[in-house]
């Protein structure tokens, strides 16, 4: 109806279905009774296309899933195309995408130098060949203080081994900040204390050297109290802080889970594209209690939070569960509020790659996220 004539419609109409395979977050068969295979298309737009296949043609469907979600790259071709189109365009150079991101140059970057010996930090080489953690980085940055052995210990105590580590230095000295402080940004899943409330004195002592970089340590746990609560029934649980010192403080986030952000966003797609939507009184009300802007809004609320307590001196460890979903959208919005770099094309791949891919994130698998 938005439309003003034919040509437009058709064109419309054409390009509706131009849809690169990149923007499938989805591939479901249908729940209908048909003499066809019915099956569904889901696209990061919000859109959902039912299309039909007959029997002799349900291959199809497996090459699509094949092309939107690829498992090797045989069949890709997009990324020679796009290489091909920029080496022969003046304006631009082709970019090997596995060279933007390197550890020792973007810690350096950070200000962090390791071979000076008023440098804070180490290089920790407990995960050398994904041995110990093989959802972590192959080097991690640790407390100069420490063993490597106390830090492997340290690791047992936390989910799938994921111990706190290093993200994000803020050089309090470039930004004209108190340099007697040693302030980042730290992550790690949650701590392991179950219902008994186990401790654990090597992780206690990694904490403690954290806190004792900077003015004050403070703990954000992506999760609702509840919830961290519960994971003590299956071992998991969170940081009593009195360990740490009276001043170190544990806030809990009320991030639900990513069942929830998952359910929350289908429902938003679903009233966004529903055809009645421009003529729909109760479109506001109905956006808002799927509460997706409630995810919006916490995140960036505590994003702000640690932003402004990191600029003052303080560490901060972030964590939910396992550290791999709400842990990196907590990490990395923070850094892109510290620091400028990552607003940029180069700096915000390079924060991706470190803090999703090198950290574990499954881009691969049920979260088919787009890189």
């Amino acid at each position: 109806e938005f439309l003003e004539n034919n040509s437009d419609k058709e064109k419309f109409k054409e390009d509706f279905f131009k849809i690169p395979y990149l923007l499938f977050s989805k591939i479901s068969k249908a729940d209908q009774k048909s003499a066809y295979l019915p099956f569904t298309i889901s696209v990061r737009d919000g859109r959902k296309l039912l299309f039909y296949l007959n029997e002799k043609d349900k291959t199809v469907l497996t090459e699509l899933q094949a092309r939107a979600f690829p498992k090797t790259f045989d069949l890709c071709a997009f990324p020679k195309l796009l290489n091909d189109n920029l080496s022969n365009n003046p304006k631009y150079q082709a970019v090997n995408g596995w060279n933007v991101y390197d550890f020792n140059k973007e810690f350096l970057r950070q200000g962090v130098i390791f071979d000076d010996q008023n440098c804070k930090f180490k290089l920790c080489e407990i995960n050398k060949d994904f041995k110990n953690i093989p959802t972590y980085p192959l080097l991690l940055v640790e407390p100069k203080s420490l063993s490597d052995e106390v830090i492997l210990k340290a690791s047992i105590h936390r989910t799938k081994g994921r111990v706190p580590t290093l993200s994000f230095y803020f050089d309090n000295k470039t930004y004209g900040k108190d340099s007697s402080f040693v302030s980042g940004i730290w992550r790690s899943s949650q701590f392991k204390s179950g219902i008994l409330g186990s401790k654990s004195n090597d992780d206690i002592e990694l904490i403690k050297a954290i806190k004792s970089l900077g003015n004050n340590l403070v703990i954000f746990d992506a999760r609702p109290y509840l919830n961290a609560s519960a994971n003590k029934v299956k071992g998991g649980g969170y940081e009593d802080v009195e360990q740490y010192g009276n001043d170190a403080q544990l806030i809990f986030c009320d991030i639900e889970n990513i069942h929830k952000a998952r359910e929350a966003l289908e429902k938003t797609e679903e009233i966004c594209t529903d055809k009645f939507v421009m003529t729909n009184k109760s479109f506001w009300s109905q956006f808002e209690a799927t509460g997706w802007l409630d995810f919006i809004m916490i995140t960036l609320k505590k994003t702000t939070e640690i932003a402004k307590l990191v600029s003052e001196g303080n560490n901060v460890l972030i964590h939910c569960s396992d550290g791999w979903d709400r842990t990196p959208q907590l990490v990395t919005i923070s850094q892109i509020l510290l620091d400028p770099y990552y607003r940029t094309f180069e700096g915000f791949a390079v924060l991706i790659e470190k803090d999703f891919l090198s950290f574990g994130h499954q881009l691969d698998r049920d979260r088919k996220s787009v890189v």
